[in-house]
């Protein structure tokens, strides 16, 4: 699973003054935001995380969701440039093509979380069994 920061999403943005009216204030985008948080808090995120927790425990991951959309799920190549819009993966290395969200959800299935340093985690083969957690 992303290791999502639900309260930072759906903080209420702060509003940002207009440059051409002193005092004055750019159109409100309050609406918009504030039905994406309502769906964001109606989904239950953090609630189904924390279901999967419960029930299986040890086994769920969270990974850093920082970088996995720009990162290549096939040669691990992590550039902006491999996401060439909202909806297209392009890996300029290897030249693998996919839908941006599919790529970053087969990165993040894959544990594949990147550090700042634009480094990846050693992979891990798929036919290997979960580790579960033990209590000493």
């Amino acid at each position: 699973m992303e290791d999502l920061r639900i309260g930072q999403l759906t903080k209420r943005p702060e509003r940002k003054p207009d440059p051409h009216r002193p005092g004055g204030f750019l159109p409100n985008r309050r609406r918009a935001k504030a039905g994406l948080n309502r769906g964001i808090l109606a989904a239950g995120w953090g609630l189904l995380v924390q279901r999967l927790e419960d029930k299986a425990a040890g086994r769920v991951e969270k990974v850093n969701p920082a970088y996995t959309s720009q990162t290549c799920s096939i040669c691990g190549h992590r550039a902006p440039g491999n996401r060439e819009s909202q909806a297209v993966f392009r890996c300029v290395a290897c030249g693998h093509q996919a839908n941006a969200d599919v790529n970053a959800a087969v990165n993040v299935a894959a544990g594949r979380a990147v550090s700042a340093r634009r480094e990846t985690l050693a992979p891990v083969s798929p036919k290997r069994e979960p580790q579960h957690a033990t209590s000493a």
